[in-house]
Parts: structure tokens; C-alpha cells; sequence
């Protein structure tokens, strides 16, 4: 029976099909092969705001190209798929739905129900991004998606967080930052946008304090005033360097702040003298360090003047603005105004002005970083194409700031700091601390603060390979890995260091040529450098073993057990089991029973309440002429309670129980769906390996082989001495690659232990 064809191409069909296909036959799936080079890209992930859009096109069309072309020339090619949680972008974008459809902001949810809401999100959303990828036909390795907060990339963010802090590079302090008040959170540098703006340069008479006249400063931000603690002028300016030392009036709040001298002031810009605002102008901060200037800062989180903005108190700053000014200019301290364009900072999500202000933030020490960043491309370790980048990027490193990593947002990687109640001591863990790491006390509270996106992103290409995870295992048989390595390099050094002895000897009787006998002495100078090269790698592998079991790098080690003995197949344990071992898992099934127990007790509160008693009393009825009668007299009662009133509040508490226990099963589903992956990958990769073994062996019997008949037939001058060298280069390659499968499969191991939740195999 004949099929008759559609007529018109139907891309929706054809391409799904195709596309299933695919991945039904792991036609994109990276598989580490020892014979083979690497190729992978990490794919910067996309935000999970929404949905793709032609710059992601882009990107994702160059990344295929390259990966499908590494591919087909042979590489062990592998691109690595994921999705950002963007934490600034999409809890903008959930407020935003929350506002326009219900009518409500996150803190009429609350954190955790909040939050609920973002991850539901993500579902929607980062699924919709994976399908619209799909649709395009990239050839991804979606067995190895990531997301920015699951398991492992939480794991990475918090050990560099912690090691950072360990080392002095993370601090908390107070310093400016750049203060968005729409989205109410700091921002870091990178994330604020400059745009020239039309404004004003407005000219302000501060009195001198003594009477003996007034100085005049120019300002574009009139409405910071309330917060001067001083004006400044340069030194070196003949106009001022008088006044230096003395006191002015600041109009409006008459206030005395003194005039002090600093190079920081520009002599002919405006008039030469600038107010010092050190709570609001990054440059005003760094001047008022400098004279110990007194910091007050007059504008809130949302936008607002505070408390300490006298009769401006509560006014939008535009609005404070405007007042000032006319207040000013009612009192006669307004000089004159300018027409004056200036770069004016904006955040780089909703386009509203930044605000420079002093904050309590968390900072990373820039200098320590960038010094070693500029050092590799001074010293040419790293290059610049085109190479006049260089110069952009130096200058970049010279002056980068602290970098500012709290934001003030729900939606993010929580920093893992806690302070001591009792103490005050700041406590950060890698594990959830208890007790106070000071005084023992367990009065911890954490910081709410989450971090800068990029905090995470930036460790994307480590994390999603598995760092930071380190065991025990993976680093003693890297170590047994390299120590074979090192061996094979001793015996392919006798191996020329043999033919080279040879072949002077028969140079010297004039058989052969001089050609020959220094293609083997140029090759046994390689070999002995490749050996040396191989005993570092062995020595560092042994050091890092040391450090990860505890003692110093220096101390001996004894390899025992040889790289080259296969480990057997282990019996394949299913997901039920592994979910039994894996305290990840148990730790997920607690939290869900211990809500569901919760749930229970928030509606026994609001429950009728039945109490029963039972009591007696001894007394004495009568007297008579034989004495008194003890009389004992019980007596039951009862007593019911209804709480009519109060089901409104039963159902409001129990309701956000539920909403937590929701959070809390998507949690366990979500693990248990993670480790049902990593057991199978992990048997499949452990299979592989061990097939390949066999393989490899018999490669390496081979070369070997054909080492010895090319050996044997040169010295019968029959072959020339680049059949010599080219076999030798074969069997060094061939017993490469088979330790490296011997180590593969080793490694393979472990990580099936790991998925399934036990140390080793019995």
C-alpha cells in the first residue's frame, strides 16, 4: 500500500521526530573516552524570566555549531545545557504578576509562600526554555542539566563562600553601595547603567561660622544636603586654602560642619568647593575617611527622606528636591542655577535611578583577586586577541571596587552567616551550625540577605562538572593513576635509552648515519622530560591526597593498591535502595513528616477540647459520745471547650502549614528524582568503563608487539629509524590511554557508590 506524502513540509512534526530520535539514541550524550581529546562548553544559562529570545538564538546556533564540528572531527565533545535563577530578574517578574493579577506584594505571602510561588515559576518557565532549545535541534547533553540552585551548584556556592570568608577575602561592613529603591536591594557595579541626563548645577551660600563672610559650593543633588558634614576644597586653590580649618553654617538645618582641604576637589570646577555628603557619593565617603568626617544618611531604602531630613521628613527625594530649593531660594542662600547634563546611575532591570548610599553589606577584597588576574596577562600566561584589549582590561583590574554581594531579596542562594544573639559573633558554616562557634550559645539567627546572581553564575563551568566534590576515593586512585603513569614513563625512557645505546655503538663502527642517532637522542631527551613532567603530577597528586585525609602535604604515602587491578561489577542497586541509603533523601522524607505533624498540631489547637477530673475531700459529719467519723466524699467533674469564633484563624494557619509541606514534598520529589538519575548515569558510565578495559589491554598488546618487529627489523636494516620512533610513540600512547581507563573505570566507581549512598562496596 502506497503512502502518499504531505504536501506542504510540516516542521512540527518532522522535527519533534527527529529530534526524539536523538535523544532516544544518545546521539548528544558526552561520554569521557580516553582515546579521544575533549571538547566542552558550558552553556552560559539563559534566566529563567520568561523565554528565549534572538540574542539566545545566537548564542545557542554558535555553541552548536562548534560542538557538532568538535564532534565529527572526534573529539569526546560535550555541551553542558542549564538554566539561571537570575535572582534579582525573575522575583522582579513574580512581584510583577503578583501586583497586576492579585492584587498583593511578596510580603503579603510571606517568605516561604513566597517563595513557592518563584519555584513554580521556574517550573513553567525554565521548561519552556528547554523545549524552545529543543525545537531549535541544539545537541545538548540534557542527562547533565543543571539549574543554578539545585544540589550541587548550592554546594559549590557555599564552599566558595566559606573558603572566601576563611581566607578574609569576604567581609561585612559598612561602605557605599549602589541602592536600587524600586526593586529595594543593592546592586553591584556591573549592574548599574549610566545615562547622560539633562540637570541642573545649583550654586548654595554656606555662611562661615564666624560671621566673616560665606562659601559657596555647587551641587547637582541639592535634596542630600540635610546630610553635609563638611565642604571641602583643594589645598593648592588660592581662593580657599584661607578657610581651611574653620566652620560654616549649613543653611536649612543650621548645623556647624567644618571646611577641610583635599586634593580630591577639582580647582575651576564649579567654584572650587564641594559639600561632603560621605553618606550618599562614593568620593564624598572616601574624603570624609580621610578628616573623620561624620556620616548621616537622609534617604531610606524606598526613596523617601528619613528622620534625620528635618522638615523634608517623609518626602519622595524629587519631591525633597523641588522643596529645597525653594526653601533656599525664600531664604536667600541660592546663588544662581545652571543647565548642567551629567551620567546619572540606573539599575539595569527597572530603569530607575540608583541611589548612592551607606549600607551594611557583605563585600569580596577585590585587590588580592585582581592582582593575580593582572599578573597572567602581564607575564603573558594569558593573551588578548585583538591584543589592544589588554589595555581595557588592565585598567578595569587597576580600578575595580569591593565588589558588593548581599541583595536584599528572598529569591536566591541564602548566605550561610549566623549571628549570635548573645555574642554577636558572625558564625559561617558550611553545615548549619547549632551553637555559637564563640560563647556555645544557641541563640543563632541567619542573614536574610541572599546572593548577587553572579556570585553563582560565576562558578557555573566548575560546579556543573561536579565541583567541588572531592572524596577520598577519586583522589587515591588519581594518585595510583599518575604513580602508573610515572612508571610507564621510566620504562619508555629505558626503552629509547636502550635503542640510543645501540645506535651509538653503531655509529661509532660506521654503520649508520647521523641522522639517526640524533632522531633517538632528540627523542630520548623528550622522553626524559615527559618523565619528569610525570613525577610532579605524581608528587602533587600525593600531597592533595595528604591535605584531603588531614595531615601535612609532605608526609610519605604508599601507594598499595596498583592502578592496573579491574575492579568487578557491583551488584546494580535499584532507586528504592539507594533512596534508603542516601541521607539527602532521608533528610527531605523528615522535613515532609515532621510538616505533616505540624499541620496536625496547628488544627488541634482550634479542635473542641474535652476535660475531665476527678477529686474528694474527707470531712466529719457528726459527733457523738464515741468520738468523731471520717467522711470521705468524691466527687467527677467535667468540663467542654469550643472555640467558635476562631475558624478563621484555624483555617489561615493551617492553610500556610500546608503551603510549607507543598514546598517541602517538591523538595523530596526533586531529590529523589536527582539521585534516580545520578544511579543510573553512574551505572551506565561504571558498564562502559569496564567494557573498555578489555579493549584498551589489547591495544596495548599490540603496540607492543609491533614495538619489538619493528625494533628486530630495523636492526636488520630493514625499516628506517622513523618506523622505530613511530612505534615507540604508539606504545607510549596505547599504555596512556589504557591507564587512563584503568582510572576511568575506578573513578566510575566511586561515583556509583556516591549516587547510591554507601563509602565502598563490600
Amino acid at each position: 500500500m502506497n503512502k502518499e506524502l504531505p504536501k506542504v513540509y510540516e516542521p512540527q512534526q518532522v522535527e519533534s521526530r527527529i529530534y526524539q530520535m536523538w535523544e532516544d539514541h544518545d546521539c548528544f550524550k558526552g561520554v569521557e573516552d580516553s582515546k579521544k581529546k575533549p571538547f566542552s562548553i558550558v552553556m552560559p544559562p539563559p534566566n529563567v524570566t520568561g523565554q528565549l529570545h534572538m540574542g539566545h538564538a545566537l548564542d545557542c546556533t554558535l555553541q552548536d555549531i562548534l560542538t557538532r564540528f568538535k564532534r565529527m572531527q572526534g573529539y569526546a565533545a560535550l555541551w553542558v545545557p542549564g538554566t539561571d535563577h537570575a535572582g534579582i530578574a525573575t522575583q522582579i517578574k513574580v512581584e510583577e504578576e503578583l501586583r497586576v493579577k492579585e492584587g498583593k506584594t511578596r510580603y503579603d505571602l510571606g517568605r516561604e509562600k513566597f517563595l513557592e510561588r518563584v519555584w513554580k515559576w521556574k517550573e513553567e518557565y525554565g521548561n519552556r526554555i528547554v523545549q524552545q532549545q529543543k525545537k531549535m535541534g541544539v545537541s545538548c547533553d540534557w542527562s547533565r542539566a543543571r539549574f543554578t540552585m539545585d544540589e550541587g551548584c548550592s554546594k559549590a556556592v557555599r564552599e566558595t563562600f566559606c573558603e572566601l570568608y576563611d581566607k578574609g577575602l569576604i567581609y561585612k561592613g559598612s561602605r557605599i553601595i549602589n541602592w536600587c529603591p524600586h526593586c529595594v536591594t543593592a546592586l553591584s557595579d556591573a549592574e548599574v547603567e549610566y545615562v547622560d541626563k539633562p540637570g541642573h548645577l545649583w550654586y548654595i551660600r554656606y555662611p562661615l561660622a564666624d560671621g566673616s563672610g560665606d562659601i559657596v559650593v555647587a551641587t547637582t543633588r541639592p535634596e542630600t544636603m540635610m546630610g553635609d558634614t563638611g565642604v571641602a576644597v583643594n589645598p593648592e586653590d588660592e581662593n580657599f586654602k584661607h578657610l581651611i580649618g574653620k566652620k560654616c553654617i549649613l543653611p536649612i538645618m543650621n548645623r556647624e560642619i567644618p571646611i577641610v582641604g583635599d586634593e580630591y576637589c577639582e580647582i575651576g570646577f564649579g567654584t572650587g568647593a564641594v559639600k561632603m555628603t560621605p553618606a550618599h557619593d562614593p568620593n564624598d565617603f572616601e574624603v570624609g575617611l580621610r578628616h573623620n568626617l561624620e556620616v548621616i544618611r537622609v534617604i531610606a531604602d524606598d526613596g523617601h527622606i528619613n528622620e534625620n531630613g528635618g522638615p523634608y521628613n517623609g518626602m519622595d527625594r524629587y519631591e525633597c528636591r523641588k522643596a529645597i530649593v525653594k526653601d533656599l531660594e525664600e531664604q536667600g542662600y541660592l546663588v544662581k542655577v545652571e543647565p548642567y547634563n551629567h551620567n546619572v546611575g540606573t539599575c539595569y532591570r527597572c530603569h530607575n535611578d540608583v541611589e548612592p548610599l551607606i549600607s551594611a553589606q557583605w563585600f569580596v577584597k577585590m585587590e588580592p583577586l585582581a592582582k593575580e588576574a593582572l599578573r597572567v596577562v602581564n607575564e603573558g600566561e594569558v593573551k588578548f586577541v585583538p591584543e589592544h584589549f589588554s589595555k581595557t582590561y588592565t585598567n578595569w583590574m587597576e580600578n575595580c571596587h569591593d565588589w558588593c554581594i548581599s541583595r536584599q531579596l528572598w529569591w536566591g542562594h541564602q548566605i550561610p552567616a549566623w549571628t549570635c544573639e548573645d555574642c554577636g559573633h558572625i558564625n559561617v558554616k558550611r553545615e548549619d551550625p547549632t551553637a555559637c562557634e564563640k560563647c556555645g550559645s544557641t541563640h543563632l539567627t541567619r542573614e536574610e540577605d541572599v546572593l548577587d546572581t553572579w556570585f553563582s553564575s560565576a562558578l557555573w563551568p566548575f560546579s556543573t562538572l561536579g565541583w567541588p566534590e572531592q572524596t577520598a576515593d577519586l583522589n587515591y586512585w588519581s594518585a595510583a593513576a599518575r604513580k602508573g603513569m610515572y612508571d610507564v614513563m621510566c620504562q619508555y625512557v629505558d626503552i629509547v635509552q636502550e635503542l640510543a645505546n645501540v645506535l651509538t655503538t653503531r655509529f661509532n663502527d660506521g654503520q649508520i648515519s647521523k641522522t639517526d642517532l640524533l632522531q633517538v637522542q632528540s627523542r630520548l631527551k623528550e622522553a626524559e622530560l615527559n618523565k619528569s613532567a610525570a613525577y610532579k603530577d605524581y608528587q602533587i597528586a600525593l600531597q592533595n591526597l595528604n591535605v584531603l585525609m588531614g595531615v601535612p602535604p609532605m608526609t610519605p604515602v604508599e601507594i598499595a593498591d596498583a592502578i592496573t587491578t579491574v575492579q568487578p561489577l557491583p551488584m546494580h542497586i535499584g532507586e528504592e535502595a539507594a533512596l534508603q541509603n542516601r541521607p539527602d533523601f532521608t533528610i527531605s522524607r523528615l522535613n515532609v513528616e515532621y510538616q505533616k505533624r505540624q499541620i496536625n498540631l496547628s488544627k488541634a489547637k482550634y479542635n473542641p477540647t474535652l476535660a475531665i477530673g476527678f477529686q474528694g475531700t474527707w470531712g466529719t459529719p457528726m459527733l457523738n459520745v464515741k468520738g468523731s467519723d471520717q467522711l470521705w466524699t468524691p466527687a467527677v467533674f467535667a468540663s467542654l471547650k469550643i472555640p467558635l469564633f476562631r475558624w478563621g484563624a484555624r483555617f489561615k494557619e493551617v492553610n500556610s502549614q500546608k503551603a510549607i509541606l507543598r514546598s517541602k514534598e517538591y523538595v523530596m520529589d526533586y531529590t529523589r528524582d536527582q539521585i534516580s538519575q545520578e544511579v543510573a548515569n553512574s551505572w551506565t558510565s561504571l558498564t562502559e568503563n569496564t567494557k573498555q578495559i578489555d579493549v584498551a589491554e589489547e591495544a596495548c598488546k599490540i603496540a607492543e608487539e609491533n614495538l619489538d618487529l619493528n625494533t628486530f627489523s630495523y636492526k636488520e636494516g630493514k625499516l628506517p629509524i622513523l618506523d622505530v620512533l613511530s612505534a615507540q610513540l604508539s606504545w607510549i600512547q596505547s599504555y596512556s590511554s589504557l591507564i587512563q581507563t584503568w582510572y576511568q573505570q575506578k573513578a566510575s566507581l566511586a561515583q556509583y557508590n556516591k549516587a547510591v549512598g554507601i563509602r565502598r562496596l563490600q
